[in-house]
């Protein structure tokens, strides 16, 4: 990929993460194209700023928790704690607090 000579390392590293994501989806060319274009879009966007992005541990663990919820057929919290690598205690847990989640009010 041919990363303008003035990008900051940071954004040939985004650069590279978009173009490599898009080529999942896109030819090589549209791809490459339309990573540099976001780039520039971020750079121009977030210039001077320092961005903080946090880590994803949350959402991991709340899509876990989800699948956790979606999976359990009422008795099978020793097969989950092991399919999750959980302990049962765990398990139980997390049902509690997806159950609470989900009561309205």
């Amino acid at each position: 990929m041919q990363i303008p000579g003035h990008y900051p390392p940071i954004l040939a590293d985004i650069a590279h993460l978009l173009r490599a994501r898009l080529e999942q989806h896109l030819p090589d060319t549209t791809a490459e194209t339309l990573a540099v274009a976001c780039t520039e879009d971020l750079g121009l966007t977030f210039s001077g700023c320092q961005i903080y992005i946090p880590k994803q541990d949350a959402m991991k663990r709340a899509q876990r928790d989800q699948a956790i919820w979606k999976d359990f057929t009422g008795h099978n919290h020793a097969e989950l704690a092991h399919r999750y690598k959980l302990s049962v205690t765990q398990i139980y847990d997390i049902l509690a607090r997806v159950r609470t989640s989900k009561q309205p009010g």
